[in-house]
């Protein structure tokens, strides 16, 4: 299933006239690496143990970023400064970057509370209930609302499907958000009033923030070329189709992955990628009663579910598959969940079946040539890419916003 969606960007060449190839391989590698990997770890019966480390790593980090954000915004408070999003978010360029990475880990990070990677490690869960409260207050205090929609949907979409064996999460989830809502309270609120400055609150508006316009004209570009969309970069050097997107804040995306996607690469990538991630989460779903290892597995599918859920929902109105620091998490979430449900269908130690070894080994083979000569090629465009961005930088300089490539830091423009 994955074949046209990665078929139909690698030919780009053919397709569209590009000045660059970074981002056609870029999608390419990160969904059929992921594949692979995760098709790796199921073969050889690792999926759960790579969950688990993965579960580690995450709270890990986690916490200790909890803790140098309590500490910058300490810092923040001691020289009167409240504006939360300027000091919490450190390590990220800007809120949307954090939030990404949110959406991806608060799951994850709820799962340690309740299936303890370590069980003679007691200390692991109070690190995850320490990270979940602390994470559930920086997003209180940023309003981030495309993480927030995209956990809450995330949740309810696992307790229509899940039921009884999601009840776990959620409630570990809900002692989370509490707890970091009490963090919101006597951080965000009370203490800059006992200290006499003032509360400086983000506002959570109602409405897209501008998106509107970005949507529209991405949905009107993806009908010039039907259904092959009208080619990599395309979005920042097209001429403009749509009236308000003339006036609207010229953005390096239209801050929704599926439309960016159908806009330059053609609505039929979006299928096959449907497609494609459909049959996975089918079968990590469908994994569930199949398994016999008892609960706390149950609770670990559940848990990457909800984590791919919410990133997928929260991709609907932002770059979350573009820029980079979400990208390096989402590859090993999606190779764990990839992982998880296909893992029945090889245990340790079984070969291919011996009808078909040869032609499967072959095309395993054709296969790892082909994404070696393209991950060569990939390196030498970012290289590149990377060149000609560190120009650009010097070009735009001064102009009064950040422009620079998108691939690197959500810019504007690329280079003309």
């Amino acid at each position: 299933m994955s074949l046209p969606f990665l078929l139909l960007i690698a030919l780009g060449d053919l397709l569209w006239p590009q000045e660059y190839r970074v981002e056609p391989l870029l999608f390419v590698l990160f969904f059929g690496g992921a594949a692979l990997l995760g098709g790796f770890l199921a073969r050889g019966g690792w999926g759960v143990d790579f969950v688990k480390g993965l579960q580690s790593s995450i709270v890990v980090l986690s916490f200790f970023y909890g803790l140098i954000a309590i500490l910058n915004y300490g810092y923040g408070i001691a020289d009167q400064r409240y504006s939360v999003d300027e000091y919490v978010v450190w390590g990220f360029l800007n809120i949307r970057y954090w939030s990404h990475m949110a959406s991806w880990f608060l799951p994850i990070i709820a799962l340690t509370s309740i299936a303890n990677p370590f069980p003679r490690f007691r200390l692991m869960s109070g690190f995850s209930f320490v990270a979940g409260a602390v994470w559930w207050w920086i997003l209180f205090s940023t309003a981030g609302r495309g993480s927030t929609l995209g956990l809450l949907l995330s949740a309810l979409l696992m307790l229509v499907i899940f039921r009884r064996e999601a009840l776990p999460l959620l409630k570990a989830m809900t002692a989370h958000i509490a707890s970091g809502f009490c963090l919101w309270i006597v951080l965000t609120v009370l203490l800059p009033l006992i200290l006499g400055g003032g509360v400086e609150l983000r506002h959570v508006d109602a409405d897209s923030s501008g998106r509107a316009p970005l949507w529209s004209e991405a949905l009107a570009m993806s009908l010039v070329n039907f259904p092959l969309g009208m080619g990599p970069q395309s979005w920042l050097t097209h001429d403009i189709l749509t009236t308000e997107y003339k006036y609207a804040i010229p953005l390096a995306h239209p801050h929704n992955m599926y439309l960016f996607w159908a806009a330059e690469y053609g609505w039929l990538s979006v299928l096959a990628l449907a497609l494609m991630v459909g049959g996975g989460v089918k079968r990590l779903i469908c994994s569930v009663g199949d398994r016999s290892e008892g609960c706390e597995n149950y609770s670990r599918v559940v848990a990457v579910t909800a984590s791919l859920a919410a990133a997928f929902i929260h991709a609907g109105v932002s770059a979350v598959f573009m820029a980079p620091a979400s990208m390096l998490a989402g590859f090993f979430v999606i190779s764990g969940g990839w992982a998880l449900g296909f893992c029945k269908e090889k245990t340790p130690g079984m070969g291919w079946p011996s009808s078909n070894g040869m032609l499967l080994r072959s095309l395993s083979g054709l296969v790892l040539g082909v994404l070696l000569v393209a991950g060569v090629q990939w390196l030498g465009e970012v290289q590149r890419y990377y060149q000609d961005n560190m120009i650009d930088r010097e070009t735009y300089r001064g102009v009064g916003a950040p422009y620079a490539p998108r691939f690197w830091s959500h810019g504007d423009f690329p280079r003309q």
